[in-house]
């Protein structure tokens, strides 16, 4: 009988600084492959008031995505300036306006709208009548506003859920979010634009989801549907892992 004894040292060694060095490995690996995907999405974004690219540009930063290749130079950063189509912007508004304007003449002019008795108004309108008007109002009162507060570097929303006041401005600028995760080997980058038309925009430009097709063989995969996003939010606010 033969009898021979091992030494494992040496080989459990390198593969416990193998598994050692895996976090860190697959944390820059995932920096580099959502640092390419941000890259593409700012070369192609458009730029009007330059506050989407500021966002993106913001979020990559605090990720520490690398801004280019091979690694080299920093994300950019343009001036705020106003809209090219701020003049349109406003004409919007004012036709919104004026269409609601329109509307209110037109429930007060309708008979019925008003309360009868014995065939005469009462002087009151139909509870339902005065509910309409009452939103109305609410809306003429908040276009005013916004055109009031204009500004050339304003953003136009629109609302498609039967709201009376369809359009409507943004003044504050969002700016954006990013933020590295793990989860055991598994690590995480959330890039949150929060500027409320980022998602309209891409939904015209699809550069964002140009950019993770073209990576999709590296394994980069987009994972952080609405639930997801707020485990990885509230893991970045509390320090814990992901659960």
């Amino acid at each position: 009988m033969l009898k021979c004894k091992a030494n494992t040292a040496t080989l459990f060694g390198k593969i416990n600084a193998a598994m050692a060095a895996l976090p860190t490995g697959c944390k820059v690996a995932l920096q580099a492959a959502a640092g390419r995907v941000l890259q593409k999405v700012v070369a192609e974004c458009p730029v009007d008031t330059g506050r989407l690219v500021n966002a993106y540009s913001e979020a990559a930063q605090q990720a520490q995505l690398p801004a280019s290749p091979s690694g080299a130079g920093t994300w950019p950063r343009v001036t705020i300036r106003d809209s090219k189509h701020a003049h349109k912007i406003r004409e919007r508004l004012q036709n919104q306006l004026e269409d609601l304007e329109r509307a209110v003449r037109w429930v007060m002019g309708k008979p019925s709208s008003w309360q009868t008795r014995s065939g005469n108004r009462t002087g009151h309108l139909r509870p339902s009548a005065e509910k309409h008007l009452r939103r109305l109002e609410k809306a003429i009162e908040r276009t005013r506003e916004d055109l009031l507060k204009l500004r050339g570097t304003d953003i136009l929303m629109k609302s498609d859920d039967g709201r009376a006041r369809v359009y409507s401005t943004r003044t504050e600028i969002y700016g954006g979010e990013g933020h590295l995760y793990n989860r055991g080997l598994v690590w995480y980058c959330t890039i949150v634009n929060r500027e409320p038309h980022a998602h309209t925009v891409e939904k015209m430009v699809r550069s964002f989801a140009s950019a993770m097709r073209m990576l999709r063989g590296s394994g980069l995969r987009r994972v952080a549907g609405p639930p997801m996003l707020k485990r990885l939010r509230t893991a970045a606010a509390t320090g814990r892992k992901v659960a």
